[in-house]
């Protein structure tokens, strides 16, 4: 007997088969684009420098005193407590009195670091120096090259017996190579001295102490640390 045929009775017979229905899935719609964000508006100049300031000004502090310990470190491995104190101190002795804007003035502003000053030749071997504070600059990305340099000189004064000197951060770094301190400053200089170390000591003492802020035994102190 067929199975898909079901009997009632003897007279009736019924077809219950099943009918098979193919049914299509639609597949859903894509969603609909996200909308695009609205375009980021552009930094001023004035914008970044206030953004930038306010990240040195909060983070700095933190990094000074991890900077501190890392140079503590440095000069204990490398022993290079002497170049380090003279670096601070060349950044230093390109201070002119008689220029009254900044970077125009020199002094400290990290320019040392930047050709042609770093070329010159009372700054002889000082690229050694640098070089060794290299991995700092990175890591220690909120203190300027000018603040690391005097850094650097006073753990040197540390290192050697001296005592721990405040340190107080917050210099601005010269950016562009005409902002270095003029060749005149080493000017009839063959071998690596300091600044002004040709001239005679009155004219020394007058050149960079008229303005009161030292006097004669400071000249000594600075001539020993170049020594």
């Amino acid at each position: 007997e067929d199975e898909d045929v079901v009997k009632v009775d003897e007279e009736e017979e019924v077809d219950v088969s099943v009918k098979r229905k193919t049914v299509v899935v639609q597949p859903l719609p894509p969603p609909p684009p996200k909308p695009k964000p609205p375009p980021k508006p552009v930094e001023t100049d004035e914008q970044r420098a206030a953004r930038l300031k306010k990240e040195r000004t909060e983070q700095q502090p933190g990094q000074l005193r991890e900077l501190r310990e890392a140079m503590r470190e440095l000069l204990r491995d490398e022993h290079c407590a002497p170049i380090m104190l003279r670096l601070a101190s060349q950044d230093a002795a390109t201070f002119r009195k008689d220029e009254s804007e900044w970077p125009a003035c020199g002094g400290v502003n990290g320019s040392v670091r930047m050709v042609p000053e770093i070329d010159y030749p009372c700054n002889k071997g000082l690229a050694m120096a640098i070089s060794l504070l290299d991995p700092f600059f990175e890591k220690f990305s909120h203190v300027s090259a000018a603040d690391m340099f005097q850094m650097a000189g006073a753990v040197a004064v540390e290192h050697c017996g001296g005592p721990k000197i405040l340190f107080r951060g917050g210099r601005l770094d010269a950016s562009d190579p005409e902002e270095c301190a003029p060749a005149a400053v080493c000017e009839g200089l063959a071998r690596g001295n300091p600044p002004r170390a040709a001239l005679a000591q009155p004219a020394l003492a007058q050149g960079v102490w008229a303005d009161g802020d030292g006097g004669p035994g400071d000249c000594v102190s600075d001539g020993r640390a170049h020594a």
